[in-house]
């Protein structure tokens, strides 16, 4: 679930919601992958607060590989073809 949310707004009550768990226990599941290095969470960065900004982090896999995986791309082909190819570079860090 969270492999088609990389690169994007993690949004713990769609996925808590998918999962049929509540919005914390998504969150911690989150906050687990985060601390064995799985997963890098992206928090945003403001320096004006009275500007309405969003404020939650984005969740990037730190392996591709597995990442692509998850997403059951097995060939270069299979990941040219996919939607969201832009997060999907090879590069990810």
């Amino acid at each position: 679930m969270l492999g088609h949310y990389h690169g994007q707004i993690f949004g713990a009550s769609e996925v808590a919601q998918s999962l049929q768990v509540s919005g914390v226990t998504a969150k911690r599941y989150l906050d687990i992958l985060t601390g064995t290095f799985m997963v890098r969470q992206l928090t945003p960065w403001f320096k004006n607060l009275k500007k309405r900004q969003i404020k939650r982090p984005k969740s990037y896999f730190r392996d591709s590989g597995i990442l692509h995986r998850l997403m059951l791309l097995d060939s270069d082909e299979s990941i040219q073809t996919q939607p969201k190819l832009g997060v999907l570079s090879k590069h990810t860090t």
